[in-house]
């Protein structure tokens, strides 16, 4: 926004005179001053962006215009340029330089919420998940869920691989909750 101000200055500067367009535009003097002196850096750093946009150019062209900013400035790097990268961003953007996006991964396993929930194992129902057949016998179908904390006992048992998954006493049998698929 200043530097219209301070091109309408330069502009009609003749014509009204400095100090009096200054006052009537709210800026200072001296930024005008600093501004005109400062010109003919501007002239060279606009002629140096333009040549390193012809050469992102170049980059971006031999890549299949696949590279994006980070990967043209390591290019540059690479071919002894000291640019920043973030001099490199703008210079892209102002040119609409684009690299090529991805597209973004599709999600294939997002649950369904109106979809009934799926039966697993073999009784079918709530417990289908968890039931234990033990030798066949459908009567003797108790569900796995622990109603309390395993022993030490209980534990040693399930190391050794007895107790109620493997040939299951009575005893064994009642420390699970009677399943709701059992036919009794």
């Amino acid at each position: 926004m200043t530097s219209r101000r301070w091109d309408f200055v330069s502009e009609y500067a003749g014509e009204f005179g400095v100090q009096r367009l200054c006052r009537v535009l709210q800026v200072s003097r001296s930024g005008y001053y600093r501004w005109l002196a400062g010109a003919e850096a501007r002239d060279i750093r606009q002629a140096a962006d333009q040549a390193l946009a012809a050469e992102i150019r170049e980059i971006h062209a031999a890549s299949g215009e696949t590279y994006g900013f980070l990967r043209v400035y390591a290019d540059l790097q690479g071919s002894g340029h000291h640019v920043n990268r973030k001099r490199v961003a703008r210079l892209m953007r102002e040119h609409g330089i684009v690299g090529r996006h991805l597209p973004r991964r599709k999600r294939t396993t997002v649950p369904d919420s109106v979809a009934p929930p799926a039966v697993l194992g073999t009784g079918g129902g709530e417990h289908a998940d968890c039931c234990v057949r033990n030798g066949g016998d459908p009567v003797a179908n108790y569900c796995t869920r622990r109603t309390r904390p395993r022993t030490p006992a209980e534990r040693l048992n399930r190391a050794r691989g007895t107790g109620a998954s493997a040939g299951a006493s009575m005893s064994d049998r009642r420390r699970f909750k009677r399943c709701r698929t059992s036919t009794r």
